[in-house]
């Protein structure tokens, strides 16, 4: 069984059992906050599927990049420094959860958080892998400068010539 389906099935026992300490109303809205925590793992595993799908073809098969003036480069970057502020909003969720005296243990909520926060982490580091390969790509189809420079001047010089 899938973790995803284990945390439900905990929520279920929990749910027929019934809980001394909780009604029911409060029960529901924490499976709804894992419902909502498992929806982001779930769209996050795509994401990464998509993005090991791109660094997979672009480190077999290099990068041609369309003419059409988009920057790839800054594209991916932004993406990570999204994922990079997702991060941190969700750690800080994930503290006030685990400091929170609503929530015990059998809720799986801290357990869904950190798998969620470990996702939006690797996924993090794989748009930056993306920014970088592309980065590199453009490099690579860029024509050298001609002639020999000995000095800074010259090469932006001839950099502004291009």
């Amino acid at each position: 069984m899938q973790t995803l389906e284990v945390r439900r099935l905990v929520a279920f026992g929990r749910q027929v059992h019934g809980d001394a300490e909780r009604d029911l109303t409060q029960l529901q809205i924490i499976d709804g906050q894992l419902d909502r925590i498992d929806g982001a793992y779930e769209r996050v595993c795509q994401v990464h599927l998509a993005a090991d799908h791109y660094i997979d073809k672009i480190r077999e098969f290099g990068l041609q990049l369309p003419p059409d003036g988009i920057d790839l480069v800054r594209v991916f970057e932004e993406a990570r420094d999204k994922l990079g502020a997702c991060y941190e909003d969700l750690t800080n969720l994930q503290l006030a959860v685990v400091n929170s005296p609503v929530y015990h243990d059998d809720d799986c909520i801290v357990e869904a958080f950190a798998s969620l926060v470990d996702e939006v982490a690797e996924l993090h580091n794989k748009f930056n892998t993306l920014a970088w390969l592309i980065g590199e790509g453009i490099a690579d189809q860029e024509k050298p400068l001609p002639g020999k420079y000995t000095n800074a001047e010259d090469v932006i010089a001839a950099l502004r010539a291009r």
